[in-house]
């Protein structure tokens, strides 16, 4: 056997959905657990992302130039030095739906979500975050942004996102959070606390906040 490097997806349009992504680690560059750029678009559905690091940004999931569905993930217990603790999307366009984004860590800014979103060479991005738990995440900030973005109808600990758009900072209430287990208590307040024009959850009621739904 010899050596293998892993490198980034480009120019590419990835479904990563249902897997297990943990115990990854990226000494000097991005994206411990998935780093997608230079015009991927990619859907990142239904995976627990959970204890991956990465020195420089995006110890969970980075994108750098690119595009992403992130949907119904749990990011959890990721790592960086520098931006993102989950999430890092640079000069991107991010739509982060109905995830669970906790006790992530950063040394600098976003230990939840960094989004930054034009470097002056083209690249542009954006962000729509909506029905996401972003709870219990280190750094400068819970969510850090700069550049045009939406957030609306998430539960996030600390943020001056709160009281806005439908966002809520209200304990969420998992049943163990220790041991990941991510699901809601039944007096959790984010069950049917999701944008109303939210797709409904699968038991017929209004979209509850967070990557798993209380039935």
């Amino acid at each position: 056997l010899w050596p293998l490097k892993f490198l980034p997806i480009p120019n590419s349009q990835p479904i990563i959905e249902r897997n297990v992504i943990s115990e990854n680690f990226v000494e000097d560059e991005r994206g411990g657990g998935i780093f997608c750029y230079t015009d991927s678009l990619a859907i990142i559905k239904s995976n627990i992302i959970i204890n991956n690091y990465a020195r420089e940004i995006g110890g969970g999931i980075c994108l750098w130039g690119a595009e992403a569905f992130i949907e119904e993930n749990i990011i959890a217990n990721n790592k960086t030095l520098e931006n993102g603790g989950g999430i890092g999307g640079i000069y991107s366009v991010l739509n982060i739906f109905n995830n669970s984004i906790v006790n992530n860590s950063t040394g600098y800014m976003g230990g939840g979500i960094h989004f930054v979103h034009e470097d002056g060479y083209g690249y542009n991005g954006f962000m729509l975050a909506l029905n996401n738990i972003v709870w219990d995440n280190k750094g400068e900030s819970e969510i850090h942004t700069r550049g045009p973005f939406t957030i609306a109808y998430n539960d996030i600990s600390r943020s001056e996102f709160c009281g806005q758009k439908g966002n809520i900072c209200a304990n969420p209430f998992f049943v163990d959070p220790e041991n990941n287990n991510y699901h809601l208590q039944p007096n959790s307040p984010c069950i049917d606390a999701g944008d109303p024009n939210s797709p409904f959850d699968p038991d017929g009621t209004r979209a509850d906040i967070g990557a798993l739904f209380y039935n």
